[in-house]
Parts: C-alpha cells; sequence; structure tokens
C-alpha cells in the first residue's frame, strides 16, 4: 500500500504531512525499538532530508510508547565531510537534543557480516537489533538517474564498500543491497524534492509539497518515479529488482510537468565520467573544486580560459576511453589511473578522493602546460 499527503494542498506542515502519512497507512513497527535512515549524505540543506519529516515520525512512534529510537547514516567521507559534520551543517544535532534520540555515524557502527549476491557484505549490526525505516529524499541524481530510497539504503555501507560497488557497475549493487536489506517502512521527502543535476546543490529544488510512504521499498520508489514523471523502468537499479512488479499505485495529477533530468556535464566547466564508476566521493571533491575555484581570481580566470572559451574535460572514474570531440583533459582520482596512463599528456591528480584544495593548487601551477 501506498499512501501519498498533499501538504501544499492540505495545508500541513513537513511535521503534520509525515505524522499524517504514517496515520493513513496505520503502520506499527515490529519491535520496541526503532532504527531510522534518513538521506544525510551531502553538505547540503536541500539534498538532504528535512529533520522535520523524521520528528513527525517520531511522535508517531511515541504514541505507542516507543521511545528507543535511533536515527543513524553514512555520509560521504572527504577532506571537508563526514557524517558528524554533516548532521550539525544540517541541524540534526539539535533536532536530536531535543526529540531525546541518538545520532549514529554509520561509517563507525558495529556491523555483522550477511550473505548477498557477491558473496558477504558488512552492514551494520542496528538493522538486526530495530525495526528499520528508510527515510529518503525526492531527487535526481547524475548518476542513477533518482535517488529514492533503493539508493538511500548505500548510506548503510562503510566507505570502502561504497567505493567497492561503484567497481561493481553501481547498478546491480545497488538492486542487490535492497534483495539483502529490506526496511520495514519506507518514507519519502517530496517537500522540496531535487530535479536536474542532482543529487546535491548542482541540483534545482523544487516545491512539490508530497510526501510518500509505503510499506514495500520497490513498490514506493516506482510510485515516486511515477510522481516525477519518470518512468521506473528507465531507473536501471529499480529495472533489475522489479521483475514482474506491477504499479499498484497511480500518481494523481500532481505534477504539472516531468522532473528536468540529470545532464552529464558539471555547470561551471565540462565533465567528462561513466556516471557508473565514477564513486560519490571523487564527485563530492569535485564539486568543492568547482567551488574553491570561484573563490580565486587565478582559479576563475583558468575555468573561465579551459571551461568556458575553451573546453575541459575532467575525468572521474574508470573511463574506457576520452570523447571524440574532448579538449584539455584532467584526470581525477584513482580510478582514473589507468586511461590516464594511455595520455601522459594530461595531469593525473591522485587521491581516493584527491584533496580539493590540493587539486586546484596542482591545476594552477600546471595551467602553461
Amino acid at each position: 500500500m501506498i499512501t501519498l499527503v498533499n501538504a501544499k494542498e492540505e495545508r500541513l506542515t513537513a511535521f503534520s504531512a509525515s505524522y499524517r502519512a504514517l496515520s493513513n497507512l496505520n503502520w506499527k513497527p515490529k519491535r520496541r525499538s526503532v532504527f531510522i535512515k534518513p538521506n544525510v549524505g551531502a553538505t547540503s540543506k536541500t539534498a538532504n532530508t528535512d529533520p522535520e519529516i523524521v520528528k513527525g515520525i517520531i511522535h508517531y512512534l511515541k504514541e505507542f510508547g516507543i521511545e528507543d529510537i535511533l536515527v543513524g547514516e553514512g555520509s560521504v567521507e572527504t577532506e571537508y565531510e563526514s557524517t558528524p559534520y554533516n548532521f550539525h551543517y544540517c541541524g540534526w544535532d539539535k533536532f536530536a537534543e531535543e526529540e531525546g534520540v541518538e545520532l549514529v555515524d554509520l561509517n563507525r557502527a558495529e556491523r555483522t557480516e550477511i550473505p548477498w549476491h557477491y558473496g558477504k557484505i558488512a552492514v551494520p549490526k542496528v538493522l538486526f537489533d530495530k525495526s528499520y525505516i528508510n527515510v529518503a529524499k525526492m531527487k535526481t541524481h547524475m548518476q542513477t538517474l533518482v535517488s529514492l530510497c533503493i539508493k538511500n539504503q548505500k548510506g548503510l555501507l562503510d566507505s570502502e564498500t561504497r567505493k567497492t560497488f561503484h567497481r561493481l557497475g553501481l547498478h546491480d549493487p545497488i538492486a542487490r543491497l535492497a534483495e539483502a536489506i529490506k526496511p520495514e517502512l519506507c518514507v519519502v521527502d517530496g517537500i522540496v524534492a531535487v530535479e536536474g543535476n542532482g543529487p546535491a546543490d548542482m541540483g534545482d529544488t523544487r516545491k512539490m509539497g508530497i510526501i510518500l510512504a509505503g510499506s514495500d521499498m520497490v513498490e514506493t520508489d516506482r510510485a515516486c518515479c511515477g510522481v516525477m514523471g519518470i518512468n521506473p523502468d528507465r531507473v536501471e537499479h529499480i529495472r533489475l529488482i522489479s521483475a514482474g512488479a506491477k504499479d499498484t499505485y497511480e500518481p494523481s495529477n500532481i505534477t504539472e510537468r516531468p522532473f528536468r533530468l540529470p545532464e552529464m556535464e558539471f555547470k561551471m566547466f565540462r565533465v567528462h565520467m561513466r556516471p557508473e564508476d565514477a564513486c560519490t566521493a571523487c564527485m563530492s571533491s569535485v564539486g568543492k573544486l568547482n567551488k574553491l575555484a570561484r573563490r580565486s581570481i587565478k582559479g576563475i580566470f583558468y575555468f573561465i580560459n579551459l571551461g568556458i572559451l575553451r573546453r575541459l574535460d575532467i575525468i572521474v572514474g574508470n573511463a574506457k576511453q576520452l570523447p571524440e570531440d574532448h579538449g584539455k583533459c584532467i584526470f581525477y582520482g584513482n580510478c582514473a589511473s589507468h586511461t590516464a596512463e594511455e595520455y601522459p599528456e594530461y595531469l593525473w591528480i591522485q587521491g581516493c578522493p584527491p584533496n580539493s584544495k590540493m587539486a586546484l593548487e596542482m591545476l594552477l601551477s600546471e595551467k602553461s602546460r
């Protein structure tokens, strides 16, 4: 069963809409303790789950006398990002104190190995100790087309395992993880969604004002795609796990137009990549490089000269070949090493991920090459 609450139409707050969604489902957890996994994967208040959505869930749970509630996430780790930093930046630490719940960094959580398609995988032990609620954000994604509940589970993994997912092709391991781990409840924050070049701040916000919820993760993701105007079978990880699935939820006509889909290039300068091979850590590092460049005259001149007036390609991930119409190339990150060896005339910046400040210094120092 899927429920959709239109907060905009019913003049509800995000908190009230979230509470209403669970009430509509008449949902009850199987255990007396609950683990909630929001999307707080980046340093962004628009690309992450709104804490007010989780607040509504917590107040619903407390009406059943449930006080043992844990909120956890495993964020991307770079020189400037971590789960504790993202929790603080987005106000989750203050929220946890007010609501009397515990925050946990899943990158440091106790783990247990379970069987899955590729052998064994280490997942947080808390998944088996508590009822698990998956709270995703409605958004497009440059690597997976959309990021919803199935994709949100990638944050259950430690940093190295997440990188391995990209080496395995990303889509299939995400689908196989969904076979191995199934939440009791899925909630999707569509109050302020992200379209275009999501999942983070390079995308554009879209005020949908909706909450979707359901007990089946695949069904919930497919319903969200319908609301977004995207055929769910175009999303590879959803298609892989949807064999024989029939969409039981018909979205009402609340979408004036389909969500704008992501491009394969960044806005400030052109980037060629194999999206399934470029992990979020390197993507995030390039995004930080973008921001750092805008803060210096030399950086702005460099990217205007090479990224706008001419063409600059930053090769992220394990690209098998360069685009035919490529310009000056920069190979970014350890996964690009094999391609970089074939083109020694271009700069290769090492790291997993590279330090964005050092990367910018290297770019500016080699501009005469």
